[in-house]
């Protein structure tokens, strides 16, 4: 009997440890640009394997709740995307680097931003050398007839 005993509270024990090994932590830290140093409004922070994830406040402050040997992915547009595996700190700042070939492949349209890829319409481009010389009250009125449809 008293060996059962043991055996249970040993065995209580290590599940008690596997648990606490096994909580999550919340981690805080900053999102910046690495060339100016300026906050990251809106960045991405994703723990890769689960749906946990945030973005950065106006001053590219965060924080998520993680356990320890996640991989947290720090990334924005244009940007290059960040990975970080987490070991138990409480605070982890990160500086993204400026990725220029992801910016040519945005096109921004009235509506919203699209990929070049993903963009179906028709695109004009009209200069300025004649339209301000044009006399008309409302601005759509002088680009009729400049760009072919």
């Amino acid at each position: 009997m008293n060996l059962k005993i043991k055996l249970v509270f040993i065995a209580m024990l290590l599940l008690s440890a596997v648990n606490y090994a096994q909580q999550s932590v919340t981690v805080k830290g900053n999102v910046t640009s690495k060339t100016d140093g300026e906050p990251i409004l809106g960045a991405n922070i994703i723990v890769l394997g689960t749906t946990t994830g945030t973005s950065t406040d106006f001053d590219g402050n965060y924080q998520v709740k993680v356990k320890s040997g996640d991989v947290i992915q720090f990334s924005y547009l244009g940007f290059v995307t960040k990975k970080v595996t987490f070991t138990d700190q409480k605070t982890i700042n990160v500086q993204l680097v400026e990725d220029a070939s992801t910016l040519d492949e945005i096109v921004v349209v009235g509506y919203g931003t699209q990929r070049k890829s993903h963009l179906t319409g028709a695109i004009s481009k009209v200069k300025n050398e004649k339209l301000d010389q044009i006399a008309v009250s409302r601005v759509d009125d002088a680009l009729v007839g400049q760009v072919s449809v």
